[in-house]
């Protein structure tokens, strides 16, 4: 029975240091999967290694992509691994060159969404940088002063062509 209780402590610890599971602890100290010793087990807290290699990466410079790369554990359990443990995230810092590229693209007409895909920015990140410099959403030129008689520059076609509707006129 001595021996028994050494082999129960013993798979304890396994779980608590090496983040085994119940089943794993018990088949490396040489103990039956029955009931009666998983359930001995049961209140183990088992520490999360995968947790913490995110967390190390993610400290060492890693980005939340890179590291779904290398580990195929999804963006959204990354995230909340990172929050769950207080990691501060950072916000991803992106280039005046590559803002200039995003807006360049989307005035030659590509999508947002293609946008993305070529500069591996999140969809979201291009229409904040778009939003940033609001002459070129939504083919509204709101940065040009008012021409003469009160009338603004609009661009009706979102390919850069503006007309200028006169009194009078019916667009």
């Amino acid at each position: 029975m001595n021996e028994e209780m050494e082999k129960i402590e013993l798979a304890k610890r396994e779980i608590a240091e090496n983040g085994l599971t119940r089943r794993q602890a018990l088949a490396k100290v040489g103990l039956p999967l029955t009931g009666k010793y998983i359930k001995k087990l049961a209140h183990v807290p088992r520490r999360n290694l995968i947790e913490e290699k995110i967390i190390e990466a993610y400290k060492q410079g890693k980005t939340v992509r890179e590291i779904y790369a290398t580990t195929n554990i999804s963006l959204v359990a990354i995230y909340k691994y990172l929050k769950k443990n207080g990691v501060k995230l950072e916000k991803l810092k992106i280039s005046q060159e590559t803002r200039q590229k995003i807006r360049d693209l989307h005035k030659s007409g590509i999508s947002k969404a293609n946008i993305s895909r070529l500069l591996g920015i999140s969809e979201i990140s291009v229409r904040k940088i778009l939003q940033e410099n609001p002459s070129v959403v939504k083919g509204i030129n709101t940065t040009d002063e008012k021409q003469e008689g009160g009338q603004y520059a609009v661009d009706n076609n979102n390919q850069g062509e503006q007309e200028i509707q006169k009194e009078g006129q019916k667009p």
